[in-house]
């Protein structure tokens, strides 16, 4: 491929990651309203980082997904070698990933917990 082709892949890709963010967003958004929802109706005790990411998901997760956009955007801008910048890209992506997985996680602990202790 030619440099100007390279570029062309790597704004496409800079653009579907920036998609992936909103997805992202919104979806854990959703999931972690209809886990505070859930919680409320339990009236349940909940383990610390549950409090902490139900209190401040308000703005922590624009905080993260808006900086991770910002990020892959501006580094097309300022990365010439576009290869490099790809993998950034896919970098970017999988930290975004794994971080709202790990939310997920963290949302569903009490669940887990309480169903492991009803197995007993």
């Amino acid at each position: 491929m030619n440099n100007k082709s390279v570029q062309i892949v790597a704004w496409a890709w800079s653009l579907l990651a920036c998609g992936y963010f909103a997805w992202a967003y919104f979806d854990l958004t959703g999931f972690t309203q209809t886990l505070s929802q859930f919680y409320a109706g339990l009236d349940a005790a909940l383990p610390l980082w549950v409090r902490f990411v139900l209190a401040s998901r308000v703005y922590v997760y624009p905080l993260l997904f808006g900086s991770a956009a910002m990020i892959v955007v501006l580094k097309e801008i300022i990365m010439r070698d576009k290869i490099v910048s790809l993998v950034t890209t896919l970098a970017a992506m999988l930290a975004v990933f794994a971080t709202a997985s790990l939310i997920k996680m963290t949302l569903y602990s009490p669940i887990i917990g309480y169903t492991e202790k009803l197995s007993k």
